[in-house]
Order: structure tokens, then C-alpha cells, then sequence
């Protein structure tokens, strides 16, 4: 802790930093594409995203009871921790931060990680998407492929989108206005082009980042 004040990471807490950047990006652009789909029709709500100007209407969108969330079945069939999945989308829900009293000790013993633990364990499985057409067994594993490969292709569609109607985005390095300076250089997020993600059409494929070690 430097100067008493400031947490500062080690070297080897800064590698584990970059780490965890790499995948949350990764879940950002992939697995959270899994967070509402239609089992009946098969649609994914991520196919409207670009039609949602606001948040707060989009957010209302996928809220509907009609979309069931494949997150941790995406990740149980890859072979992915569903722990990091779900700590992952409570970050993304802004669910930890700075701007709570004791959030690090919440982080550390606080019910949070029972609360992650049930969603994982109440969550839906490979096993509850099994079904019955025309009398014939359509296994679990069956779907969930399906389910990858079409979330593949939707996500490789929505990056070329976004692709070719980004503006570059310049990222502050000043300390935001509040007085403090930065102890150690960021960590950024590293935008990858649609090409990037094609591996992503085979269902079994996982990116180096998920199987890395988190120490070094």
C-alpha cells in the first residue's frame, strides 16, 4: 500500500490484471451474447442491439420473461469456471467499486460468493436443454452447440457492424478531474477486429486466455 493511502499492485498482481482484462473483454464481446436467448424461437436478443439508442430501454428489453440466460451453460460446456462467468457479469452490473465503504473486505468474506454459488447451481445446464421432436431424444450437448455456433455468427455480424461504424476512441490518462495522480500505468482494454473472434464457430474452441494460469 503506497503511502499508506493507495493500493498498488505488484508486478506479478499487475500480470494477473492484464490476465482478468483479457478475459473480461472476451466476455464482454462473447459470452454475454449468450445472457438472453428465446429457447422457443431461437432468437437472441443481441441480434436487436443496434436498434436500442438508450440503456435503459434496452435493459428493459432483455428483462423479459421470455429470454433465458445460457451463460453458464456456455461456459460448463467449454469447460470454462462459471464462477468467473457470473463474478465477471456482476462487474459489468457494477455490483463492486470504490464508492462503497469495506467493498474489498466484501470481496474477500462477504455473502457475494454464496450469491455467485447459487446462480451457478441454479442456473440452466446443458441437461435442461434436452428435448423430444417428432418423437426422437435431442440431446443437451446437441443444443448447446447449435446455441454456440448461432451466437458465433451473431456476435461476428454485430463486431463487423460495430467495426465499420466506430469511431476511434481515445482513452483519458488524466486522473478525472479529482486531484489524484495515476501510481502505475493503466491497463486498456484491447479492442480485437471481427476476423479475431472466427475460432469462436467451432462450439468447443476456447481461447488461450481462459486456460491461462492467473500466477505466473
Amino acid at each position: 500500500i503506497k503511502e499508506d493511502d493507495k493500493y498498488v499492485p505488484t508486478d506479478l498482481g499487475r500480470k494477473c490484471v492484464v490476465n482478468f482484462i483479457e478475459r473480461y473483454t472476451e466476455f464482454l464481446t462473447m459470452y454475454d451474447m449468450y445472457c438472453a436467448v428465446d429457447l422457443g424461437t431461437g432468437e437472441f436478443a443481441f441480434a436487436r442491439y443496434f436498434e436500442f439508442d438508450d440503456a435503459d430501454e434496452w435493459r428493459d428489453f432483455i428483462d423479459n420473461d421470455r429470454w433465458e440466460d445460457l451463460r453458464i451453460a456456455v461456459a460448463d460446456f467449454k469447460g470454462i469456471d462459471p464462477i468467473e462467468i457470473v463474478f465477471m457479469s456482476f462487474i459489468n452490473e457494477k455490483r463492486f467499486g470504490r464508492d462503497k465503504t469495506g467493498w474489498q473486505f466484501d470481496l474477500l468474506i462477504g455473502e457475494v460468493w454464496d450469491e455467485i454459488l447459487t446462480i451457478c447451481n441454479t442456473a440452466l445446464h446443458k441437461e435442461d436443454l434436452a428435448y423430444e421432436s417428432d418423437g426422437e431424444a435431442v440431446a443437451g450437448d446437441t443444443v448447446m452447440q447449435d446455441v454456440i455456433i448461432q451466437g458465433a455468427e451473431l456476435m461476428i455480424q454485430l463486431l463487423e457492424k460495430e467495426d465499420s461504424i466506430a469511431q476511434s476512441i481515445s482513452h483519458d490518462d488524466s486522473d478525472g478531474g479529482n486531484g489524484e495522480p495515476h501510481y502505475v500505468e493503466r491497463v486498456e482494454y484491447v479492442h480485437h477486429p471481427a476476423p479475431y473472434y472466427e475460432p469462436y464457430y467451432d462450439p468447443f474452441y476456447i481461447s488461450p486466455v481462459w486456460v491461462a494460469l492467473w500466477l505466473l
